[in-house]
């Protein structure tokens, strides 16, 4: 066997080798600061969310007994995010608040449990013409809450509301609500507002016109309550979804940490990337 010369080149080819390795290694790979990487939530874990549930006041009611939410029994089940109601209609009296906004958000983004959170509003066009009103409301108890980090927030129009209204009035209300969360979260750490989704059921979203596809849909369609397979979004503006509730309702038990049924959701992480629903840093 021929033997080298020089020692040090067989050194020098060792480095060499071992540099090539390592440049391989971490240009193959996101960057990272603590296994974390850089540009996400350092509650999100390594496969983007999939699963999640939507939540208001009902959930807290067991046959009139208040009861909480055990959102770190949720969490250990799998389930990475969920959406809360905030506010239902406009500001005058009645008002409608989820008094459990506040405890729940915390309890949901704890150290322990750590999903993704989201707030919604139960838009009634058919009792309110003046979406404005509505729309500022939200903000005003929501606020805490539209802020980077957390998902966009949504407005919520059921069929049986939107059945009431005219087609017409019913996509002027929808846009103009959506504007005016826009505007009204402007600020000079959001200089663009936030932008939020819109949640219907298959009738309604039919009833939308095309300039309403602008914004994001989360679409409520229980023909596949067990989660395969896709909404059906045909006759819709929409060429695709980003959230689907697949299962409204979903029994008693069937979610662990949450004593009444509940609605199950899903993420499309086929076609988006999950940062692409949680309000950005301008």
């Amino acid at each position: 066997m021929h033997r080298l010369r020089h020692p040090i080149s067989l050194f020098a080819l060792v480095l060499l080798s071992l540099v090539l390795v390592l440049t391989v290694f971490f240009v193959a790979r996101p960057a990272t600061i603590l296994g974390i990487p850089i540009g996400l939530s350092t509650s999100m874990s390594t496969d983007m969310p999939t699963k999640g549930i939507d939540v208001s006041r009902h959930q807290h009611d067991v046959s009139g007994a208040i009861v909480p939410i055990d959102w770190c029994e949720v969490w250990n089940n799998g389930y990475s995010f969920t959406y809360i109601k905030a506010t239902e209609g406009d500001s005058n009296p009645p008002q409608v608040k989820n008094e459990f906004l506040v405890p729940d958000v915390a309890a949901a983004e704890t150290d322990n449990c750590k999903l993704f959170v989201g707030v919604y509003h139960l838009g009634r066009p058919d009792l309110h013409p003046d979406a404005v009103n509505e729309a500022e409301f939200f903000v005003s108890v929501a606020k805490d809450y539209l802020k980077p980090g957390y998902m966009q927030p949504a407005l919520d129009i059921e069929d049986s509301y939107a059945n009431k209204v005219s087609t017409d009035a019913l996509n002027v209300w929808v846009d103009t609500w959506m504007k005016t969360v826009t505007n009204e979260t402007k600020s000079e750490a959001l200089p663009n507002g936030v932008q939020a989704i819109l949640y219907v059921g298959k009738s309604t979203a039919k009833r939308m016109y095309p300039y309403i596809s602008k914004y994001k849909l989360w679409i409520a369609d229980s023909n596949h309550p067990d989660g395969s397979g896709s909404p059906d979004i045909s006759d819709t503006p929409w060429k695709t979804w980003t959230f689907w509730q697949y299962k409204p309702n979903s029994p008693k038990g069937s979610v662990p940490g949450i004593q009444t049924t509940v609605d199950l959701d899903i993420f499309n992480s086929a076609q988006f990337d999950w940062r692409e629903s949680l309000i950005p840093s301008n």
